[in-house]
């Protein structure tokens, strides 16, 4: 596969993983309802108390999580979402930074189109994969306000994207402990070589909500 399909891949990739970052349509408007009959029935008084309360319930919501090694560095994130549609389960977790006027986004994308439950998959199809974007924001920011800058920032934002990076998981192992429902848990082990600036090993464990 060449490099610029690879990269095309990371970019699909980061698209569709950030579903993990957003909470389903069903959820947002049961919090809204919720918020709505209490400011009705407490008025001006308890309109506060129901945002205070919808924040509380945000913050002690569990969101999942992950905890990956890549290669020999440690990878979190704390959230992590599971689809389920049509027999196909894919789970998604990813993460932003913003340093100096450049920003980042890392992805884990599994998927497994044959889910039945709890059991031990292997996975052999290039929807799982980790991937990396990076993106010189400043200076896209600058060439907006500057003509003579729009050269440079064009090549600082060629350079980022051709820092970005992806492994296909292909015969990644993933096991499946548990799925009640709610939440999916499970254990994902990789090595290979397939990729494009990526790890050449990831390794870890998932705790997944399940979305609508």
């Amino acid at each position: 596969m060449s490099c610029r399909k690879l990269l095309a891949v990371a970019v699909l990739c980061l698209a569709l993983s950030g579903c993990d970052d957003k909470k389903s349509d069903s959820d947002s408007k049961a919090e809204s309802k919720g918020a709505a009959e209490a400011e009705s029935k407490d008025g001006e008084g308890g309109k506060g108390d129901a945002k205070t309360k919808k924040k509380e319930k945000d913050d002690a919501e569990d969101k999942g999580n992950a905890n990956l090694l890549l290669d020999d560095k440690e990878w979190a994130v704390e959230r992590c979402s599971a689809k389920i549609k049509d027999g196909k389960l894919r789970i998604s977790a990813s993460r932003m930074e913003r340093v100096d006027g450049k920003m980042s986004r890392e992805a884990l994308s599994l998927s497994i189109p044959d889910y039945k439950g709890a059991g031990e998959y292997t996975l052999n199809n290039a929807n799982s994969n980790f991937s990396g974007v990076g993106v010189d924001t400043k200076a896209m920011e600058d060439a907006k306000d500057d003509k003579a800058q729009a050269e440079a920032a064009k090549k600082a934002t060629a350079k980022a994207l051709g820092g970005s990076s992806v492994a296909l998981m292909m015969g990644a192992k993933v096991k499946i402990e548990s799925d009640d429902g709610k939440y999916i848990d499970g254990t994902v082990e990789w090595s290979g070589v397939t990729g494009l600036r990526g790890p050449k090993k990831i390794s870890g464990k998932f705790h997944a909500r399940i979305r609508e």
